[in-house]
């Protein structure tokens, strides 16, 4: 079953669920239900972020590929600010990411950018 923007079934109108959902209900935005954010993540530059689904961490230049083996993780060519870098490294871990999806090479699980630290 389908929902979509601007219709309602039956089930959602009905006075005993007037102020529910169905239980199989799920956000046509979200259709798997998962948690999402986006985190201020300095390092490369002051103002990078990273956005977390699920555990899954899209972080732009945060992390990159080696020259010549992208396939393995390293710090940016370019770091602005390495306390921040780790910081930013180290709070996308605590926050769940076990893979890292970067713009450039990868993507990298979680152990392997640990190691950077």
């Amino acid at each position: 079953m389908c929902h979509q923007r601007g219709t309602t079934t039956a089930l959602e109108t009905s006075p005993e669920r007037s102020q529910t959902q169905a239980p199989w209900h799920r956000d046509p935005e979200n259709p798997r239900n998962l948690s999402k954010s986006s985190l201020t993540t300095p390092g490369h530059t002051r103002g990078c972020l990273s956005v977390l689904v699920g555990d899954q961490a899209i972080v732009g230049d945060l992390v990159s590929g080696k020259l010549g083996r992208p396939r393995a993780p390293s710090m940016p060519l370019m770091l602005e600010d390495p306390d921040a870098w780790a910081k930013s490294v180290r709070l996308l871990l605590d926050r769940g990411a076990r893979r890292f999806h970067p713009a450039h090479g990868g993507p990298f699980d979680a152990d392997r950018v640990a190691k950077l630290l």
